[in-house]
């Protein structure tokens, strides 16, 4: 049974990174709207593999990267306030993992570099 359950589990994954692939496309070509559609679905479907797994390492980062994504979106659009509350989340996320010494791959390094580095980045709210 839990084949199964893993099976579905990355057959999602593979929707959500298909969703997040169309999404990198439409930010290139600066059509946000849709972009962010796009992000916010795969978004989605990650949180709930996430929540099948809520222990899955491979499955927080997923999420990590989806709020990423917005992140990005909205700072095209000119909307630093909502990207720094994606890129919040998503250091709340992760921050605890590299605690525990579970971000072992440079994949996951570099995520958390780019997510401290797009924080810094913003403007200071007043």
């Amino acid at each position: 049974m839990s084949g199964g359950r893993a099976g579905r589990s990355d057959a999602r994954r593979d929707l959500s990174i298909s969703l997040n692939n169309v999404g990198d496309i439409l930010l290139l070509q600066e059509k946000l709207e849709e972009s962010r559609s796009h992000y916010a679905e795969s978004l989605e479907i990650r949180r709930k593999v996430q929540a099948t797994d809520e222990s899955s390492q491979v499955a927080k980062t997923d999420v990590a990267q989806g709020l990423l994504r917005l992140a990005d979106v909205e700072l095209k659009a000119m909307k630093p306030e909502k990207s720094r509350e994606f890129l919040t989340e998503a250091m709340s996320i992760l921050t605890p993992l590299k605690e525990a010494d579970l971000l072992q791959s440079a994949a996951d390094q570099t995520l958390l570099e780019t997510l401290q580095q797009k924080l810094n980045d913003l403007p200071h709210p007043l």
